[in-house]
């Protein structure tokens, strides 16, 4: 992990968790599910799932900021922006 500062503690345990809580943290995502940081990629933000917890089953159709009908290979909305995020697959879909 890159820091933008120098963190000087007792033991480089402490340094890197400093380092964590202080700027690692921002750039990951906690699964609610079981308790695991991972990156966007890894991330279920519909469900606020990583990946292995909840795997992306069905692709956006729609965008859930402002109902723009998305292709399949959209990443992004291509009226607004929103990045698209996959939905949860329950079992009586």
């Amino acid at each position: 992990m890159v820091t933008t500062k120098v963190y000087r503690c007792d033991s480089p345990e402490e340094e890197l968790e400093t380092a964590w809580t202080e700027e690692g943290k921002d750039h990951f995502n906690l699964c609610h599910k079981c308790g695991k940081w991972v990156c966007d990629a890894m991330y279920n933000a519909d469900v606020l799932h990583c990946a292995d917890c909840t795997p992306w089953e069905n692709k956006p159709k729609y965008c859930s900021h402002c109902g723009l009908k998305v292709g399949i290979t959209d990443t992004f909305c291509r009226r607004c922006g929103t990045k698209l995020q996959y939905r949860e697959v329950k079992d009586d879909d």
